[in-house]
C-alpha cells in the first residue's frame, strides 16, 4: 500500500496487520475497518462462541460481524489469549500491532483473586503475543483505571 493511500486512526494504520484480541461487541474493529475503508489487514478475536455473542449482545452483533466481513476482516471466535500463539490459523502470522482492549478474567471473586487472575491473563497473554509480532511490532494493552486491572503492574508484567 502506498504511502498516499495509508489512513491512520490513532496508533493504527491501515497498511499494519492488526491482531484484535479479546474483542466484546467488535466495537473497536469496526471503527478501524470504518475509518479505513477496508479491514482486510485486520483479524479480530474473540473468545466468545458466535453464539455466545448473540445471547450478550443481540442482533446488533450480527449486523457488525456482517459488516467486518464484508470489508474483509477475519474475524474468529473462541480464541483463548492465553494460548493464541498455538492457535493454527494464528501460529505462522506475524503483526505490526496486537491490541487487547480492557482485559479482564472476570470479577465473580474477591478482589486479591480477581487481582491474581487479571495478572495472569495479562501475564500469559503478553507471553503468547510476543510470539505473534514483527520486530519493531508494538503490543497494545488498554485498560479501565477505576476497577480491580487498574492494580495491574503492566510494565512489571511485560518485563518477561
Amino acid at each position: 500500500m502506498g504511502k498516499s493511500s495509508r489512513k491512520w486512526i490513532t496508533h493504527y494504520s491501515s497498511s499494519h496487520d492488526i491482531l484484535l484480541v479479546g474483542e466484546g461487541n467488535f466495537s473497536f474493529s469496526a471503527c478501524l475497518a470504518s475509518a479505513f475503508g477496508t479491514a482486510t489487514n485486520v483479524v479480530a478475536t474473540s473468545l466468545d462462541s458466535e453464539e455466545t455473542l448473540l445471547r450478550k449482545y443481540g442482533s446488533d452483533i450480527k449486523t457488525t460481524l456482517e459488516e467486518l466481513k464484508e470489508l474483509g476482516c477475519s474475524v474468529m471466535h473462541g480464541v483463548d489469549v492465553m494460548t493464541m500463539s498455538q492457535h493454527p490459523l494464528l501460529c505462522h502470522t506475524l503483526f505490526d500491532r496486537i491490541v487487547f482492549n480492557f482485559p479482564h478474567a472476570g470479577f465473580q471473586y474477591s478482589r486479591d483473586k480477581s487481582s491474581k487472575l487479571h495478572q495472569n491473563l495479562v501475564r500469559r497473554f503478553l507471553r503468547n503475543a510476543k510470539e505473534l509480532f514483527v520486530e519493531n511490532g508494538e503490543i497494545h494493552i488498554t485498560h479501565k483505571t477505576a476497577t480491580a486491572p487498574s492494580l495491574l503492574d503492566y510494565a512489571a508484567l511485560s518485563s518477561l
